[in-house]
Order: C-alpha cells, then structure tokens, then sequence
C-alpha cells in the first residue's frame, strides 16, 4: 500500500513540477560584446513573433518557458541562440559577423561599424597593456594610421604631442579632444613650477576598456566646437553580470637612455682643444705656455669628472601594482579597483608616483529606468628637475661643465667654484621642485525609457583637480644665493563640469527603412583659481618651508572661467541595411568670442554604401567592402585666451595710488577657426576575413585661424587677436589586419597602418611671412617649416666655415650675414608607420611592434655651445668637434677652434639640421598562459607571465644624429630627459 503510495506521490510531484515548468517565467540577463553592453539586441522567441529588445546597459527580461529557444541578433553581428533551462538568467557574448559587424564607440553612443559613415579607429586594452608607459596618450604611439604621438621628454608624466591627421592652426591648439565615458576633460599640462607635465597621467591605463579615435567630420563633429583636431574618446571597464571576478596584476621594470650620448670631452681631450684654439688665435706654438700660465679652468692632470654619470641613473626602476574586481547580477553590476604607478627618470632627482582608484557601477532600477555611476580618483607626486637653458639643468650641466672640476673638494665639501653653471650633485641634496597633484572624475547616468524605443538620458560628469607645487632654492649656491634662499608655492585648482540630456529615438517605417534621432542639449564650464605666493631670505638652511621666509617677494591669486551651452542632433537613416545617411548638426555658444558672434553652426554629413551585400557582388574571395564619404564643419577655440574677443584693463600701481588701465583691445567680431573635413574611405574583409583593412584619403581646410595681429603703438597696444590665413592638411591612411596563419596550436597575426600628411598655409594676412625663431610661416609651405642658412662645410684652405650664399647651392661665403635664409624642410614627419606582429603557440605568446617616422627634420638647439668653435671655452664640447681642420687641404666638417672668435660656425644653419627618420622597436611582449586544467584546483581561472621591452632598438638613417629624434613638434632638442628604454617582467593572475 505504501509503495503504491509512493508512486502516486512520486507521479503527482513529477506532474507539478512539469506544469511549473511548462509555464512562462521571467527571464533576464545581459547582451554584450566585446567591447562592452550591447544596446537594442533583438530578442525573439524562436518560431513566434514574441521578443524584447536590450536596454542602453545591455538589460533585457522576457517571459519563456523551460526548452523555448531565445534567438538574439544585432544589426552587424552573428545571430547567437540559447536554449531555457532551469536558471533564470541568461549571459550572452555576441561575436561580429564580418570586419563590417563590430560595435564600436562614437560620439554620444555606440555604432555598429558597419553604419558608421565616417573615420574612427578603435584602441582595445590588451594595446595599451603591452607599454610601460606613465600616461595613455603615450600608449596611442603606433597604434592607428594618421595619429602622430610623440614624447617631449623622458621626464615621467611628461606632457606629449598628439596630432590627429596634422597640425590644425598656428596659435590656437592642435591637439585633439579628450572624452572620459562621454565627458570631455581638461588635458595638457597644468603645473606652473614644473618644467613638464600631463595630467593624463593621472588615469591608470588598466582601468580603459577601449579608446576610439574621431577622425572626420561625420564622426567627430556632433562635438561641434571642440572637434577640430579630432577627438580621442575613453571607455573606462565596467562591471559585467556573473560570478565575481577578481584580477591582480604586478609589473617591475628597469630601464636607460633610449640613444645614449655620452660624447662630453674629457679632461684631455678639452686640454688639447683649448690649446689648439689659443694656437689659432695668438700664434702657432703659443698656446701651450698661455694654457700654462694659470688659465683658471687648466687641468691639474687628475681630474677627470663625467658629469653626465654624476647627474643620472645608470637604471631606473618602475613598478605597478592593480588590483580590481567586478561581477553582480542582471539587476547590478559593478567594476572597482586600486591601481599604484612608480617610475623614475634618468635625472637622479626625477620620478612619478601614482595612486589611482575607480569604482563603476549599473543598475537597472525598472524596466525602464537605468542607472549608472563611476567615479575615478588619483593623487600623484612629480619630482623634475629644472630643464631647458637653467644652470639648475642637471642635463645641461652634463654637457656644459668642464671635466676637470671636482665633484668634491679636498676636505669632502661640494665644489662650487664654478664659473656660470652650478654644481648639480650639490643642488640635488639642496633644491627641489615638487608637483602634487589630486583629481577626482566622476559621472551620473541616467536612462529613462519614455515609450519603446524613445530613450531620455541625462548624465552630469564633472572633474576636480587640485596642483600643489613646491620649489626651494638654497641660500648658499645656484639661484637663491644672492638673496639667502628662496622659495615658491603655487596653488592651482580646476573645476570642470558637463551637464548632457539627450533624447533618442529609433523606428521602422518598414524592413527596408530604419531611422534613429538623437536630440540633445550639453552646458560645460571651466573655472580655474590659482594662489601665487614666493618669499626669499632664511634665518637657517635647515628649514626650506616658505612661511619661515622673513621677506615675502609675491601674493596674488588668479581666476578665470570659461563656458560652452550647446544643442546638437542627429539623424542616422539605414535603407535595405546597405545604404547609410546620417547628418549631424550642432550650435555651440563660447564665453571666449565677441558678442557679435558669440554663437557658431556646425555640422556634417555622411554616407556609407554597403557593396558586398549588392546581390550583384556574388561570392568572391572579398567578403565584405564597404564604401563611405563625409564632409563637413566644425570648429576650434582651445588654446586661445578665456577672453579674447574682449576688451580688458588691468590694475596696478601709479606713485602709490591704485590705478586702472586698458590693456587689451577688444575685437566683437572674433569667432572660431573653422575646420572643413572631406573623407573618402573603403573598408574590405577578403578570404573570410583572413585580410581586412581600410584604405583612406582626407582633405581638412583650416580657415579663420586665430592670429595676433600687429597694430600701430600709437593705438596704445601692439596686437589685436583676429580671424586671418588659412590652412590645409591631406593625405591617404592604410590600415592592414593580416591572419598569416591560423592552426590548431600557431597562429601569426599582422597589423600594419601607414599613413600621409602634407601641410600647407593657403592664406596669411596680406600674404605675410611669420618668422618664429628658426622657423617660418609662409604661404604655400608647411606650417613647421625650418628657415636658417645652408651650411657648406669648411673651407679646407683655410678651416673657416662656410655657407650657401642664396641658401640653397652655388656660390659660398664665410660672411655668416651675407648668406640667406631659406626653407631647409619641417619639423613635423609627413610619413608614419607602424607594423606589429602577433605570434601563438600554445600557451605562449610573442608581439613586437616598429614604428617609423620619415620626411622631416630636427635641430639641435644646444649645437651652439656644444659644438663651438672657440667662443665658449668655459663650457664643456661634444668630444665631436675634435674632428676640427688642422691644416691646408683637411677635408672636414668642423671648422679651426680660434680663442674667443667662432666665426658664426654654431650660429643656426643646416649644420645641426638633421634627418629625423627613424625606425624604433616601440615595445616587444613575450608571454605564457598557464594551462587552466593546473589552476582550477586553486580556484584560479587565469595566470599569466609575461616580459616586456618598450623603445628598446632606434635606428636613424642620418649617421650624424646623435639624440633621440623623437622630440615633439618644435623638432628641437631642448637639453630635456631623453626618452626612456625600459625592460619589464609582469604576473597577470585572475580567480
């Protein structure tokens, strides 16, 4: 009875549970890729017409049952299924069709690749991973066609060029425009004491997912004002639904001078040239009893200091810590982290410490109502030394101080009997300059589903920044000497915030026409406040802070604020999933400009031609190309002053009495530069996307540039600032993805981008010339054109130097001032490119990556000292210059030394002018994957090891330079850090 009990029971259960489980139930989950949260994924169930759509956050629920099959599909990406089970929470990873399919991030939001009319590149993590580098505008270098990156100093947390597609104006700014998670941010450097620095190197490169670079106007322009010099958007991690996942990575690195240079004469061999100048100038034969005689710098035949190992590192150490975890579930998902950065520089007293922490969170409050919040903090401590033409410079003292001057004295105190230069081992005991630096970035997102497919998201983003920086100099040698010691603190702070709302709205008149309208509506404001304060005169050296100063020397503050109010909108209209308009307009409004233009339009069109989806293309060995084009209008005003357009007066002092004055002119009719892009592009995948690529021609025409304009000094003033001369920059960009070879244990993969620039001014004021030192602005030449004299080496008669009279070839002179200047070539590369091969086998994994830069030129700006001939013989030489004409018929490039008398050898001319072009061994990463089935028993899901190189090989096809060519685009050696070479071992481990 029991059993037949039993069995009924057991039949009855069964029976419950089978109608429990024939019913339909809630399931959610997210949709992603791999970039991030797949918005507005269709999800149907299979065989019915019943489904969903995912969120802005990738958030879907549906109702299904157990064994309905949920069918999930993506304009662009391979349709996925999966199957109900007994979970009610469904994780899908969608994975792109074709070259075409990827999901990118565009300006306000994310695009499928295959819409987007415009030129975007995309950077992921495992990029900017694979560099040991202090900021991520350094990680970019190599990393797309038409984006120029180059390091103005080895200092770590150096300020960086970054140019996109060229130079975009003269005195106005050229860089590009930062985005962090929708939010434009302030970049550059921002200290006033310190010689260099970037306050992108507060953002811990560990914490991007993605970086996509704007690149035309289809693309860029919806920042209308702000998109001249194309935009750089950020994509920081963000948490994703499951099981928590927790990461920690640790890296230690060594590193050196990228080009060492160590070619300062000794102690010898400056003896024999000091003698063979006084030969020269008072007698053959002459010079050896003068040198004799009590010259105050002769060598005592001891001495014999390498100033340059005195004053830097023979390794430099870096190291980072990251700590992060993220999970949660289809309501919440989070992504948190601790990041710690250290690197020191080549200069014994200079280094950069970090440490960095971010928080995400996403939450899907209703159906309808998403949240999502994150916030970023970091505080770091900047140690530089003095650079450029101070005797404080510790790479300046490396080559400039003789020899034969001791560190030290007899009894062990510093030397400081030095002529001009000071003693750098004693002022890296005694002086210092400091950079603290605090900033916070955080972001409010919310996104309201209205009705379906009508989405209202606000999202409010501001940054904090707050600089604290010191500077102390002793009272007893160098720059605080002569008035018993000095010492400076500035205080700077910067409060910059976005306020976005914006309306979008997606719909189908039928399959073949698909539309999508966004409306928006963005303020933005910048204020800065600074404090100055100096003071000078110690009562003891054993204090250096500022408030034991007795005579203060400077109390001001500064403030300043500048603000945008814009609407934009944009259309994107699909037809037959083949054709692809979109335009975009944006009025922006500045504080910067005059009132009578106060206001700018911008705007931009775009179209794409799917023609692999043609029923006419057939199948071939070319799987997907795709044809676009954009043209349009955007603007510039960075760089420029907060109030220029207007007319301002300053307060000072008169006899005593507080007085008022005009000091600027005012201009009502001042407005941006203008920025015209045209693009061309085509995108192809070939032999199933074994080979894609993109194939790219741009025109980009600057007009109105922002330029000071002389005025009589009779007006009372010598400048207005006005909308004069235009420019232009165009080229073609290569992009190149090669799967080599693809097996069941190897693979090598190629990426290889190359691109072209060539700048042109079209128009200056009255077709004036714009000489800026030993550079020009000319129409019809590049806007970084070099204009000095042509050197025509020596005079092997008689050892003088010489020059091409018209500055080109011919006739010659030894009259400095009778040879012309002329154009002698740029200072910006016309040609970059970079190749980066990726090889697997296994559990390991190799990638190199080579850069090269080509068709330019750098000056060495310090030549004149270095390499004189005579007229600076209290400073040390380039042991090059012993090279030097010693008799008739000598055939050299170094002129005689004569005592006192250089004949203008050194003065600027093509003789220090060098070839820039280089091939550099940018990184190299060797790793192993530790095989799963041996760490799943501890709980670990990944380990990995890896080494890394970064700037480890340079080659430069000029045999005379003798410096990094990698030095901004001023193209000029400035006495700064050289750029470091560094070898790194790291440990990635993931449970």
């Amino acid at each position: 009875m029991r059993t037949k009990f039993n069995g009924i029971l057991t039949l009855f259960l069964a029976l419950i549970v089978q109608i429990s489980f024939a019913q339909d139930r809630i399931i959610s989950g997210t949709v992603s890729d791999e970039t991030g949260p797949l918005p507005g994924v269709t999800i149907l169930k299979k065989g019915t017409t019943q489904g969903t759509e995912t969120d802005f956050d990738g958030n879907f629920t549906i109702k299904a049952k157990t064994g309905d099959v949920l069918v999930f599909s993506f304009v662009g990406m391979k349709s996925a299924e999966r199957t109900i089970g007994t979970s009610n929470q469904i994780s899908v990873v969608l994975e792109g069709d074709n070259v075409l399919d990827e999901v990118v991030v565009v300006a306000y939001g994310t695009q499928s690749k295959k819409s987007i009319t415009g030129s975007v590149t995309t950077v992921k993590s495992e990029v900017l991973e694979k560099t040991n580098v202090a900021s991520l505008d350094q990680a970019l270098q190599g990393s797309a066609p038409g984006i120029q990156v180059s390091a103005t100093s080895g200092q770590p947390g150096a300020a960086t060029n970054v140019r996109i597609r060229g130079i975009g104006s003269i005195n106005a700014s050229s860089a590009p425009l930062y985005v962090v998670d929708g939010v434009p941010i302030l970049t550059g450097d921002l200290s006033r004491l310190q010689t260099t620095s970037n306050i992108l190197s507060s953002i811990n490169t560990n914490d991007i997912e993605s970086i996509s670079v704007l690149k035309d106007a289809s693309s860029a322009s919806l920042y209308g004002s702000r998109a001249a010099n194309g935009v750089i958007l950020i994509t920081t991690k963000a948490g994703k639904a499951g099981k928590t996942k927790f990461t920690v990575s640790s890296e230690y690195g060594i590193g050196d001078e990228t080009l060492y240079d160590d070619n300062a004469m000794t102690s010898a061999q400056l003896k024999q040239y000091t003698i063979a100048a006084l030969d020269n100038a008072f007698g053959a034969g002459s010079g050896e009893g003068i040198y004799n005689t009590g010259l105050p710098w002769a060598w005592d035949g001891v001495t014999d200091t390498n100033w340059y190992k005195e004053t830097h590192r023979d390794k430099t150490t870096s190291q980072k810590i990251n700590f992060s975890a993220n999970g949660g579930n289809e309501k919440t998902t989070f992504y948190s982290s601790l990041g710690y950065f250290e690197q020191e520089g080549l200069i014994k007293t200079s280094d950069l410490t970090r440490v960095s922490t971010a928080l995400n969170l996403k939450h899907k409050a209703t159906d309808k109502l998403s949240i999502r919040f994150n916030i970023n903090a970091s505080h770091s401590k900047l140690n530089g030394p003095d650079d450029g033409g101070s005797f404080a410079n510790p790479e300046l003292a490396s080559y400039f101080l003789l020899p034969n001057y001791p560190v030290y004295n007899e009894d062990g105190t510093y030397n400081l009997s030095f002529f001009s230069t000071y003693n750098p081992v004693a002022l890296f005991e005694r002086n210092f300059t400091t950079l603290k630096t605090t900033k916070v970035f955080g972001k409010t997102d919310i996104t309201y589903e209205i009705i379906d497919n009508l989405e209202f998201n606000s999202s409010f983003g501001a940054e904090y920044i707050a600089l604290e920086e010191e500077q102390y100099y002793n009272p007893d040698f160098g720059a605080g000497r002569n008035v018993n010691g000095s010492a400076s603190a500035y205080y700077t702070r910067r409060y910059n915030y976005n306020w976005i709302n914006q309306l979008n709205y997606s719909f189908d008149i039928n399959d073949d026409n698909n539309f999508k309208l966004k409306l928006g509506y963005e303020i933005q404001q910048d204020d800065r406040y600074q404090i100055n304060a100096s003071g000078e005169n110690y009562a003891t050296d054993k204090l250096t802070n500022l408030q034991l100063t007795s005579k203060p020397t400077e109390a001001s503050s500064f403030g300043t604020r500048n603000s945008f109010l814009s609407v934009f909108s944009r259309i994107d209209y699909n037809f037959k999933n083949k054709y692809f308009f979109d335009f975009s307009f944006r009025r922006d409004g500045s504080s910067k400009f005059g009132s009578n233009n106060r206001y700018g339009n911008f705007w931009a069109a775009g179209f794409a031609w799917s023609i692999s989806d043609e029923a006419f293309f057939g199948d071939n060995f070319i799987n997907s190309l795709k044809l676009r084009t954009s043209y349009g209008v955007n603007g510039n005003s960075a760089g420029i002053g907060n109030f220029d357009g207007l007319g301002l007066y300053g307060f000072g002092d008169y006899n005593g009495q507080g007085t008022s004055f005009p000091n600027q002119v005012a201009n009502p009719d001042l407005r941006w530069e203008l920025n015209k892009p045209f693009n061309v592009g085509l995108d192809f995948g070939m032999f199933n996307s074994r080979i894609t690529g993109t194939l790219e021609y741009y025109k980009r025409t600057t007009s109105d540039l922002l330029l000071d304009k002389p005025l009589s000094t009779t007006s009372g003033f010598t400048v207005i600032t006005e909308n004069i001369g235009e420019m232009e920059n165009s080229g073609i960009e290569v992009n190149l993805n090669t799967s080599n070879i693809q097996t069941d244990n190897f693979s090598w993969d190629t990426n290889f981008n190359f691109s072209t620039n060539k700048n042109e001014i079209t128009k200056l004021d009255e077709g004036k010339d714009i000489l800026n030192g030993t550079q020009i602005r000319r129409v019809g030449e590049h806007a970084r054109s070099w204009y000095i004299r042509k050197w025509a080496g020596v005079n092997p008669d008689n050892g003088e130097p010489q020059w091409y009279i018209n500055g080109k070839d011919g006739a010659v002179t030894s009259d400095y001032n009778e040879a012309e200047r002329a154009i002698q070539g740029q200072s910006v590369p016309e040609i970059i490119a970079s190749m980066t091969n990726t090889f697997k086998y296994n559990n390991f994994d190799l990638s190199f990556q080579l850069n090269y830069s080509g068709n330019y030129q750098v000056y060495d700006g310090w030549a004149f000292y270095t390499y004189n001939a005579g007229e600076f013989l209290s400073f040390n030489k380039n042991s090059n210059v012993l090279d030097y004409w010693q008799q008739p018929g000598d055939i050299t490039d170094t002129p005689k030394p004569v005592w006192g008398n250089g004949r203008d050898a050194t003065s600027s001319s093509t003789r220090f002018l060098y070839d820039g072009d280089h091939i550099r061994l940018r990184n190299i990463q060797f790793g192993y994957s530790v095989p799963e089935e041996y760490l799943s028993k501890a709980g670990i899901s990944g380990l990995r090891l890896y080494l890394t190189g970064t700037n480890l090989l340079t080659y430069t096809f000029d045999d005379k330079l003798n410096f990094d060519p990698e030095v901004g685009i001023t193209g000029q050696s400035d006495l700064r850090q050289a750029n470091l070479k560094t070898y790194s071992l790291g440990v990635n481990l993931t449970f």
